[in-house]
């Protein structure tokens, strides 16, 4: 009885201190020192070129989700790492720091061009480092004022807009048409074609 009592608090120590250790390595701050936490499924470290492009538009595509939490709606994309030019492998969001999303809205349009409005932020992620943060639109905000085209920052946003093609009342729907992720001197682009390729449906935000 006394062995196995040694044996089974033997046991629970391991366990505990395994358990502690895939908490720790699973952490946001962790995660924040260390690429490597991420899922090696996301991993595109070792491809250039072309095969890195495919790969990239496949996860950012295949991760999108659009959310609802009252007045506001949210997009996010698929995330992964990747390496830079010198070969130091990075998160997408460490390599590029804003997120682009173009829509075009549903129904009128002005002077025979469908509206369109641009929603640019931060390209950030937390616990889940396969997805990068949505960006949330303000609808609420947005609609209280009459459309126009130009470029616009609302109030407990951090998100920047830009409109253009609106007519006298706005779109009650707005489908994404492309999106890109973009740095100081670079930048990556998701098109129309590609998103009706690997998506095969629309990507809708209901105002």
């Amino acid at each position: 009885m006394r062995n196995f009592t040694s044996v089974f608090a033997w046991f629970v120590v391991c366990f505990g201190a395994g358990y502690g250790i895939m908490l720790y390595t699973t952490s946001p701050s962790f995660i924040g020192r260390d690429p490597a936490a991420i899922g090696s499924i996301y991993d595109f470290s070792t491809l250039r070129g072309d095969d890195l492009g495919l790969a990239m538009r496949k996860r950012l595509v295949s991760g999108i989700a659009t959310f609802s939490d009252g007045e506001f709606r949210g997009l996010s994309l698929g995330h992964f790492r990747m390496a830079n030019e010198e070969g130091k492998k990075l998160f997408a969001c460490q390599a590029y720091q804003r997120v682009t999303l173009v829509f075009e809205g549903d129904g009128s349009a002005s002077g025979g061009q469908r509206p369109q409005m641009e929603v640019e932020g931060p390209c950030q992620f937390s616990e889940d480092v396969g997805k990068i943060n949505p960006l949330w639109m303000p609808v609420a905000r947005i609609t209280a004022a009459a459309p126009a085209d130009g470029d616009y920052t609302y109030e407990g946003s951090e998100l920047a807009f830009r409109y253009s093609n609106l007519a006298e009342s706005w779109p009650r729907t707005w489908v994404l048409i492309g999106f890109r992720l973009s740095n100081e001197k670079s930048s990556f682009e998701v098109t129309r074609e590609d998103l009706n390729q690997m998506l095969g449906h629309p990507v809708v935000i209901s105002f």
